[in-house]
C-alpha cells in the first residue's frame, strides 16, 4: 500500500489542482485506481467483489477523483485569498474574447470548481465575486 500511495497516487495527483477533468477522464481514473487496488488484493473482477469492499479492505475511503477535487478546492481557496495584483488571480478571472470553434466548448477549470462546490454544498464566497468586478478591466495581452 505504501508503494501504491507513493508511486501511483502521487503521480496521478501531481499538478491535478490545475487540470480540468471531464466525466470521461474521471471514469478512466476510477477504473485505473480500482484495477491497481484489485491487483494489490490479488482478486479479479470475476470474483465479484464490490469496489466499496475492495476500498474498505485497503482503507481507501476516498477515491482519487475525490482527492483531486479536494486539491482543486484547496488551490482555489489559496488563490482566492491572494491579493488582486497576483498573476494567478488575474488569470483566474480573465476571459479571452477571441472567437471559438463551433460545437460544444471545452470544460473550463472554474466550471470544475463550481461543480465541486455544489457537490459539497459549500456557499460560494462573495469576496470572490467582488474581486472579479475589480479585475474586469485587466487585459491579459498587455502583461
Amino acid at each position: 500500500m505504501k508503494l501504491y500511495e507513493t508511486f501511483v497516487v502521487l503521480t496521478v495527483l501531481y499538478g491535478s489542482e490545475c487540470c480540468c477533468l471531464r466525466k470521461k477522464d474521471e471514469q478512466r481514473i476510477l477504473v485505473a485506481m480500482m484495477t491497481r487496488l484489485r491487483r494489490l488484493l490479488q482478486v479479479t473482477r470475476r470474483n465479484r467483489i464490490k469496489n466499496e469492499t475492495v476500498r474498505s479492505t485497503l482503507h481507501q475511503e476516498k477515491t482519487l477523483v475525490d482527492r483531486i477535487a479536494q486539491r482543486r478546492l484547496t488551490w482555489f481557496e489559496h488563490v482566492s485569498k491572494m491579493g488582486s495584483e497576483w498573476l494567478p488571480v488575474k488569470v483566474m478571472h480573465c476571459s479571452i474574447t477571441e472567437r471559438r470553434n463551433q460545437g460544444r466548448q471545452p470544460k473550463k477549470w472554474i466550471e470544475n470548481i463550481k461543480q465541486d462546490i455544489d457537490m459539497r454544498n459549500i456557499q460560494f464566497d462573495k469576496a470572490m465575486e467582488r474581486r472579479k468586478t475589480d479585475l474586469d478591466t485587466f487585459d491579459l495581452s498587455t502583461h
